[in-house]
């Protein structure tokens, strides 16, 4: 386990899998990332269970009153929750970032261009969880 590390001091190394090993590290981190993104008014929210369904849910929340909605991460299988709960009339869109190139994913369009939006979590658990290769195949056409 990594020692309680001092935030706000300079100079300190370690690895990110061994600075998070210290749950209290992370819980700082957090809420120090929280702080400095309040003041310059960026609105955060801290997931204390399943993260996706969370991002997924403010997500839908914020498209009620937003006109486009964009969510970014590394896990694409947000893009199945998105597929599956997102209103067709909304425009949110799903963005993961690449080391070279970014890929964006329009859930409106997959919705129309997918003929299965209803059945998504089904086909999702059939096929392995591995849907997301069929949907960028797919949506590289879109």
């Amino acid at each position: 386990m990594c020692a309680e590390f001092n935030l706000k001091a300079r100079n300190q190394s370690v690895t990110v899998q061994h600075f998070l090993t210290n749950g209290r590290n992370k819980t700082r981190l957090i809420q120090l990332l929280t702080q400095k993104m309040a003041v310059i008014r960026i609105e955060t929210r801290v997931a204390t269970g399943d993260s996706d369904i969370y991002i997924v849910r403010c997500g839908l929340e914020k498209a009620t009153s937003h006109p486009i909605i964009a969510i970014t991460r590394q896990h694409v299988n947000l893009v199945v929750l998105l597929i599956a709960l997102a209103p067709p009339e909304s425009n949110i869109y799903f963005m993961k970032p690449g080391k070279v190139e970014s890929t964006s994913f329009s859930t409106r369009k997959l919705q129309k261009e997918l003929s299965f939006p209803e059945t998504i979590f089904f086909l999702h658990a059939f096929r392995g969880c591995d849907i997301i290769s069929d949907i960028y195949r797919k949506s590289r056409e879109l």
